[in-house]
């Protein structure tokens, strides 16, 4: 749908070249108002039931588990990396203790064997000898399964994590029976004790060694983080130093930056119209979905919508809820006279609209530290809850579910959610003011429709400015795209290294 266009010769004349402000065009009539009243009310609705149904209880439930799991990954990892560290007693103790409470919490939270597991093979591999007293709970939790079947686990348990020398040709039974368990990272933990009831050491290291590598690929990744955090500050210097000399060097960029032309009103009334319509749409699906889903549905029916069923449909509901605007779109664009590029659906040249999708991120990285930090003492003490993804990744980690909340994360989501937000609404802003407002509006409702509020609104707000800014500075909807796909892979690349095995 990218359109190679290299001038916009319809609207050439109304162009008021390279500045950010242009003046509001006048209103064609006094009764466009319900516009703005629609988009106030349908923004309100959203708003009010993203918060209520993130904050019902079952729901809270579900983040704090999620939170939880991950605090207590992170910090198995660490108290299993400094074992052999030269640290004082002390501090080992309190390593291990932190990682001990949260897998505690987490029992008593959900009543999961899961995390009595782990406990106790975290406990196994510290050389902690209250391993057996952590697995005697799995008799204590809400009978789910036979007497016998607990007895076959514990007896498994016994033979992995105790002291009893193994034959080696009982391994590979022991091993498909723990990796049957979904125990994530502390299955190396388990193979490791498995390896060396057997003297197996060469494949005892290579478990030790696959338990350390996450916390290896964290460390890179935060030195990686740190060192892109250090070039958007330097680019924000740069940028800031331009901007108090930029009198000075009017053309210095000139080539660099090709804003999208303002729009007639009735252009830019259909744009504003087909967000509208995304809106509408986004609120029917939200609100109607999970009624049917709770009432509709049998409970034999509802039990089976497990983690990857609920990212399919979600997946299909936002395919739904922008594929009939972009249709709309696409019948009213020859009565008013509109294309795609328009919409920012054009590339001048990919090479330059990767580097500004590049730099913008690097440049908003910064700015979303910064405020983040000040949304923390600005909101501390308020409960704010994680983004659903994140519960779900928390709650039921695997190959597919990673694999199709990779798709909706990094692909569907900027793609969508840039096109809705930058190309449509945002150009359909400028119809009827400033661009500085538009940026301001259009950044402030894509904060809003996010779930962590009240903690993530300054920090998304920011990263919506700088999209936009970016769009607004090239006309095309690569950069900021790409920026936004960054981003949101940077926080899946970490996630996928918490809680993946």
């Amino acid at each position: 749908m990218m359109d190679n266009e290299d001038e916009l010769p319809r609207r050439e004349e109304a162009d008021p070249g390279s500045s950010m402000e242009s003046p509001v065009q006048p209103s064609g009539s006094g009764r466009e108002w319900w516009r703005g009243a629609a988009l106030l009310l349908v923004v309100g609705i959203l708003f009010l039931s993203s918060i209520l149904s993130l904050r019902s209880k079952p729901n809270r439930q579900s983040h704090e588990t999620a939170q939880l799991s991950l605090n207590s990954t992170l910090q198995s990892r660490q108290a299993y990396a400094v074992r052999n560290f030269y640290l004082s007693r002390t501090q080992q103790e309190l390593s291990r203790r932190s990682a001990y409470e949260s897998l505690e919490k987490l029992i008593q939270q959900t009543s999961s064997p899961t995390y009595v597991r782990r406990l106790a093979i975290l406990k196994r591999s510290l050389n902690d000898p209250t391993w057996r007293e952590t697995l005697i709970q799995l008799r204590q939790l809400p009978r789910t399964r036979s007497p016998y079947d607990l007895d076959r686990e514990l007896s498994l348990w016994n033979q992995v994590l105790g002291y009893r020398r193994l034959d080696p040709s009982t391994v590979p039974a022991l091993r498909e029976q723990v990796r049957t368990m979904r125990l994530g990272w502390y299955e190396h933990l388990a193979l490791e004790n498995l390896y060396l009831n057997a003297r197996m050491n060469r494949q005892a290291e290579a478990a030790a060694s696959a338990a350390n590598r996450s916390l290896i690929l964290l460390t890179i990744l935060a030195i990686l983080g740190l060192g892109a955090i250090l070039i958007g500050v330097l680019l924000n210097i740069l940028l800031l130093i331009y901007l108090l000399r930029r009198k000075r060097y009017p053309n210095l960029f000139a080539g660099l930056i090709s804003p999208p032309a303002p729009l007639p009103r009735t252009q830019s009334n259909t744009l504003y119209n087909a967000f509208l319509l995304f809106l509408i749409c986004f609120a029917a699906i939200r609100l109607l979905i999970p009624l049917l889903v709770v009432s509709g549905l049998p409970g034999d029916l509802r039990l089976k919508i497990t983690p990857v069923v609920n990212a399919l449909l979600n997946i299909l509901a936002i395919s739904i809820a922008v594929g009939i605007p972009l249709l709309y779109l696409r019948r009213m664009h020859p009565r008013v006279g509109m294309t795609w590029a328009d919409s920012g659906f054009r590339c001048r040249s990919l090479g330059l609209e990767i580097a500004w999708g590049v730099a913008g991120y690097l440049i908003a990285l910064p700015l979303l530290i910064a405020t983040s930090l000040l949304s923390s003492w600005l909101f501390r003490g308020v409960d704010t809850p994680l983004n659903p993804v994140v519960t779900e990744m928390a709650s039921s980690p695997g190959s597919l579910l990673a694999l199709l909340i990779f798709f909706q994360a990094v692909v569907l989501a900027p793609v969508t959610e840039e096109i809705m937000f930058r190309g449509i609404f945002y150009q359909g802003l400028l119809g009827r003011m400033s661009r500085t407002m538009a940026l301001i509006l259009c950044s402030a409702v894509f904060a809003i429709l996010h779930p962590q509020l009240p903690l993530g609104f300054l920090g998304i707000f920011t990263l919506g400015m700088v999209f936009n800014l970016l769009f607004a500075l090239r006309g095309s909807l690569i950069a900021p795209i790409l920026a936004h796909a960054i981003n949101n892979g940077a926080v899946f690349v970490m996630l996928t290294i918490v809680m993946g095995s």
